[in-house]
């Protein structure tokens, strides 16, 4: 879908998801081993993996929710085509 976006902000739209990748691959790194210190590991991949599943959901729920919202008052809003 990034791909699909308008060029010129299809660049900024590229870092800022290079960025959650990147923070979430970092927080990882430091939470996970102090988390299976305490936990037995598959406790641990259960519930990192659980929250990443519900993040997921817990944003499709919502993207319908605004798209619903948004389709339901197109009559107010207008595309600005620029001519």
């Amino acid at each position: 879908y990034i791909q699909q976006v308008e060029d010129d902000i299809r660049g900024k739209l590229f870092a800022l998801t290079n960025i959650f990748l990147k923070t979430g691959f970092g927080l990882g790194f430091i939470v996970v081993p102090l988390v299976i210190n305490v936990l037995a590991p598959v406790y641990t991949a259960f519930i990192f993996h659980g929250l990443v599943v519900l993040i997921c959901l817990l944003g499709l729920v919502s993207f319908k929710r605004l798209n619903k919202v948004y389709s339901s008052n197109t009559e107010h809003w207008t595309l600005n085509t620029g001519h």
